[in-house]
């Protein structure tokens, strides 16, 4: 049995069982290989986080506490089942368009069970309405869903995105952009007076243009 406090792993070769533990983070930046059937559970307090592989083989991988895809944004894979229970939280960062392939994936080679929350954060971008991003993939969900979906919230404090299970891409979560984040008070004063601006410029030149002989 392993009880992990933080490490970072790369083609790495576990026992039994593995618990991280909370306020243990495993970082993920290869390959980790569980033999034997091994049970992981990642602990509430605990984090995994990483863009390479979690091999579960013939396993179980429990997430109670959090999981968070990339370092920054990027792809985790889990090769077997994955259960997150309602005290588990699934992180999600974007940070570009969809076709950049900047946000965060959790790859789930068989099946999901999903349950506790999933949290979506935006670093630095601004989504377009219409924008999808496809955040889990899987074998089947299996019916189920996150009991809680935390968004950044864009105008009239409503939620940026929308969440579709199995529908828009089959055994998936997509995320869909249907509320545009309003532009800060001082882009608006700028775009206000810049509009003045040349108001005033056209009625300028249209007085000037008046005056001239013909």
């Amino acid at each position: 049995e392993n009880n992990v406090k933080s490490t970072e792993c790369s083609n790495s070769i576990w026992a039994i069982r593995v618990d991280n533990e909370s306020g243990g983070q495993i970082e993920i930046t290869s390959l980790i290989s569980l033999v034997n059937a091994a049970v992981f559970t990642n602990e509430l307090g605990g984090t995994v986080s990483g863009t390479g592989i979690l091999d579960a083989t013939g396993g179980t991988f429990t997430n109670e506490g959090t999981v968070s895809p990339g370092f920054s944004s990027g792809t985790l894979t889990v090769q077997e089942d994955f259960t997150q229970t309602i005290t588990g939280e699934l992180l999600i960062e974007i940070t570009g368009s969809p076709g950049s392939g900047n946000f965060d994936l959790l790859v789930v080679t068989d099946d999901a069970f999903l349950d506790g929350t999933l949290k979506v954060v935006l670093s630095g971008f601004a989504p377009q309405l219409g924008d999808q991003y496809t955040i889990l993939t899987s074998a089947s969900l299996n019916g189920t869903t996150f009991a809680n979906e935390m968004m950044p919230l864009g105008g009239g404090g409503l939620p940026i995105f929308q969440v579709d299970y199995n529908n828009i891409v089959p055994n998936a979560v997509v995320l869909t952009a249907v509320v545009l984040i309003p532009l800060p008070s001082s882009v608006w004063m700028g775009v206000v007076l810049l509009a003045a601006w040349g108001l005033c410029a056209c009625r300028r030149m249209r007085a000037l243009s008046s005056r001239r002989p013909r």
